[in-house]
């Protein structure tokens, strides 16, 4: 089952792996694409500072998406979301070659899709990747957080204020302390759907 009380009229939202994916593509149809793949508890939104700022837009053709369980993408309850999963979906989005650029845990699934298709790569940029597999102390600490937030929610646990303030830098939290609210308002909005 798909929600569609977020996504309702959203024209972005396609059908791949028999899931509903919220998929963004702009900039000239003719221009070199470049596929954005955000890490975990982000959604396709990530990217738009890096393509506003260099005018992407102007140059390539963009294309972003949110990663089933994130941003519009919500999981299907039939459905087991995988680093696996994952770089299936960038199969399923990615037709033509592509500069590939991920960004932490989608690090993982963009390695993945590159190593099955890499006449579909033409470059790839990796930004603060993860390891895989995590180290088993920290494998356990992330499944004790995950277990915190089904049992307690992103408020009660306290992840969502944590992930606030620790995603945003010093300044941003002087100059704009109302980023800090918004990010802590976007993860509590999730309900939890982020594990």
């Amino acid at each position: 089952m798909h929600s569609f009380e977020r996504s309702s009229g959203q024209r972005s939202l396609r059908s791949i792996n028999n899931k509903l994916l919220n998929v963004i593509e702009s900039g000239p149809e003719g221009g070199d694409h470049i596929t954005y793949v955000h890490g975990l508890g982000a959604a396709h939104e990530y990217w738009q500072p890096l393509i506003s700022s260099l005018n992407l837009d102007a140059t390539h053709r963009n294309i972003t998406f949110d990663l089933e369980g994130h941003g519009l993408s919500l999981v299907d309850a039939t459905s087991t979301a995988s680093i696996s999963s994952y770089a299936a979906d960038l199969a399923a989005i990615v037709t033509k070659p592509s500069i590939l650029i991920a960004h932490s845990m989608g690090c993982l699934g963009a390695l993945s899709f590159s190593i099955a298709h890499p006449e579909l790569v033409t470059k790839l940029i990796l930004l603060g990747p993860t390891l895989n597999p995590l180290a088993p102390d920290i494998a356990e600490l992330c499944l004790e957080q995950a277990a915190v937030i089904r049992a307690k929610g992103l408020q009660g646990s306290g992840v969502a204020d944590r992930s606030a303030n620790a995603g945003t830098s010093k300044k941003t939290k002087d100059i704009k302390s109302s980023v800090v609210r918004a990010i802590r308002d976007l993860l509590l909005s999730r309900s939890g759907r982020v594990c």
